[in-house]
């Protein structure tokens, strides 16, 4: 509010009731890069579910590149929705 921009993660919550609602409109207004990267965190959280029984998968999810990769689809989607 004090700077007038939107952080990356405005409208998550909003766009998370949406969804839960079934209007995948409104979500992807609230918030697209929550709602496109859906499936990206479920992979996530069951890689993390199945670290055990899967290491190779937990292994792949977490390597630097992705860590990275992840940091600049935010920071760009940050930068993006404020132009």
């Amino acid at each position: 509010m004090l700077s007038g921009l939107e952080c990356p993660g405005c409208g998550s919550q909003r766009a998370v009731h949406s969804l839960l609602h079934g209007d995948i409109g409104a979500a992807l207004g609230y918030n697209a890069l929550l709602v496109v990267s859906l499936p990206y965190l479920l992979l996530l959280l069951y890689s993390e579910l199945m670290r055990t029984r899967r290491p190779r998968l937990y292994a792949a999810m977490h390597r630097p590149w992705m860590i990275w990769m992840v940091m600049v689809v935010v920071m760009g989607w940050w930068i993006g929705r404020n132009m």
